[in-house]
């Protein structure tokens, strides 16, 4: 299954599932004490990403986010979102050997984004999120479980 329709099969059993509530939030902040679920797939359940996750390219250099708008929380903490990710700086990729160039920019999101909904026309990074960076040579980009925002699944 390809990217693509991955994405539209998660969409259809959040639909079906009914996780899209409104009445989950009041103003912009979460009432629930954990991380909103979109949806459960064989026991992983998918969920957001706050400010308290920790994202590392392939090779252990830790993402800088850019400005995160704190119009909706979860636990205290804003929820990422791809303008968060989109060109964040990386710093401490330890790449350094002839051939190779230390990744210094997340490029592209190419997994995990929260694409049926959205915050202030942002759309909300999942704990899926895989992403590309200008380093070479590349590699699968990483989510620490120990620093991840997000509370263990259910």
């Amino acid at each position: 299954m390809d990217d693509t329709s991955a994405a539209a099969f998660v969409a259809q059993l959040a639909m079906i599932s009914g996780r899209q509530r409104p009445e989950l939030f009041e103003g912009s902040v979460a009432k629930e004490k954990n991380p909103i679920e979109l949806c459960a797939l064989g026991g992983m359940v998918l969920r957001y990403l706050t400010t308290a996750s920790v994202l590392q390219c392939p090779h252990g250099g830790r993402v800088i986010y850019n400005e995160v708008s704190p119009t909706w929380e979860i636990e205290g903490k804003p929820v990422l979102t791809d303008r968060a990710l989109i060109n964040a700086s990386i710093v401490g990729c330890p790449l350094a050997a002839p051939g190779t160039k230390p990744c210094t920019q997340v490029i592209q999101i190419i997994l995990g984004l929260a694409s049926e909904t959205e915050i202030d026309a942002l759309t909300p990074l999942l704990d899926t999120v895989q992403f590309v960076t200008d380093g070479v040579p590349g590699g699968k980009s990483v989510l620490l479980p120990e620093a991840a925002g997000i509370t263990e699944s259910r």
